[in-house]
C-alpha cells in the first residue's frame, strides 16, 4: 500500500514523533505504525490514561518506557539519540503547556 509506504519512509528518517489523537483507521498503514510503536521509545501523559484510552498504545502492544513528567522532572533518561514517540491523548491544555517547556528548554540551551 503506498500510504504505508509513505508513513514507513518518513518515520524512519526521523528520530521524533508526535502521536496525537487516535489512528481511526486500523488499515492505515497498519504493520509499520505498530512497528513504530513497538520499536520507538515511547513517552505518554500517563500510563494509566495510554493503557485505558489510547489504541495505538493498546492495540499495537507498545511498551511505555515513562510519563512525560518522569522525564521532565529528570527520573529517567530522555533517549534523545533513539527514536522516541510521544504519545498525547489529545488534552489539549497539556499540549500547549508540554510545548512551552520544550520550547523554553530548547531555547535556554542556545
Amino acid at each position: 500500500m503506498a500510504t504505508a509506504r509513505r508513513f514507513q519512509d518518513f518515520f524512519h528518517r526521523r528520530k521524533k514523533a508526535n502521536a496525537v489523537g487516535e489512528k481511526v483507521d486500523r488499515d492505515f498503514a497498519a504493520a509499520s505504525h505498530d512497528e513504530a510503536m513497538q520499536n520507538g521509545i515511547v513517552f505518554v501523559y500517563s500510563r494509566k490514561g495510554a493503557l485505558k484510552e489510547s489504541r495505538d498504545v493498546i492495540l499495537s502492544g507498545a511498551k511505555i518506557y515513562a510519563e512525560l513528567g518522569e522525564a521532565l522532572a529528570g527520573k529517567v533518561s530522555s533517549r534523545a539519540s533513539e527514536t522516541t514517540i510521544f504519545k498525547s491523548l489529545g488534552m489539549a491544555v497539556e499540549d500547549i503547556a508540554t510545548a512551552l517547556l520544550a520550547y523554553r528548554a530548547a531555547t535556554a540551551t542556545q
